[in-house]
């Protein structure tokens, strides 16, 4: 909808305020001037009832544009972003890279940034000895159900030789079950033998300095399955 004479005058006085009556009379030839004029008084005085608008200060053309206000939390990753992109930056590059903000701030989140990464170090180095710790626990209690097993079969074999002595009817048939139990055994021991000591030098190359130890309870268990399968081939 077309604007009305009113406000078509009312807007190219808003935009000519200071126009005098006969360049307005020349802009509007079809309008009366007695018309014209009382627009215009009209527009004046809408214009002094408005509050004067103080002068904002213009800035400069280079002056470079003031940036959104930084937080200090977004500040503090800002920091953090830059030591680990430049972990041996001085003091003084930290200062140019943020020129804008406190020295004594920049400093404080540097001094932070080093302690969390100290405190991640410390609680890694921990966790791994821990890991070891919980290897090492866990290898010691199998080797030691190891040596109970072996215990164990031992009496069984001792129990079975001395019944061989309290029925001499059938010596022939617990000696010959000795035997054939003593071959089973001794080839499931070579056996668990074998991969027990394959097992433990995949163990000690990954682990040399927490491991040593198994060299002494590798032997420990070497020589009580010698010395039971000795047992067992002397009692044949």
């Amino acid at each position: 909808m077309a604007d009305s004479i009113a406000q078509q005058v009312i807007k190219f006085l808003e935009k000519n305020p200071n126009i005098d009556n006969a360049k307005l009379y020349a802009k509007f030839p079809n309008v009366r001037e007695n018309t014209l004029r009382n627009y215009k008084s009209k527009f004046k005085k809408t214009q002094e009832k408005k509050p004067a608008q103080k002068n904002k200060p213009v800035p400069p053309k280079n002056a470079p544009k003031s940036s959104p206000k930084t937080t200090a939390s977004s500040l503090r990753s800002k920091v953090f972003d830059f030591f680990r992109q430049n972990p041996k930056a001085s003091n003084q590059k930290l200062y140019e890279e943020f020129s804008e903000f406190s020295k004594n701030k920049l400093r404080h989140y540097k001094a932070s940034f080093f302690k969390t990464i100290e405190s991640a170090s410390a609680k890694s180095q921990t966790l791994n000895r821990s890991s070891v710790k919980k290897v090492l626990k866990k290898k010691t209690s199998s080797i030691e159900e190891l040596e109970k097993r072996i215990y164990d079969l031992e009496k069984q074999v001792k129990i079975l030789s001395k019944a061989t002595g309290l029925s001499p009817s059938n010596a022939k048939i617990i000696k010959s079950t000795i035997a054939e139990k003593a071959e089973t055994i001794e080839k499931r021991f070579s056996e668990l033998e074998e991969n027990l000591s394959s097992f433990i030098s995949d163990k000690r190359k990954k682990m040399r300095d927490e491991m040593s130890n198994l060299d002494d309870l590798q032997q420990v268990v070497t020589e009580k399955i010698s010395t039971f399968l000795a047992n067992i081939k002397g009692k044949k």
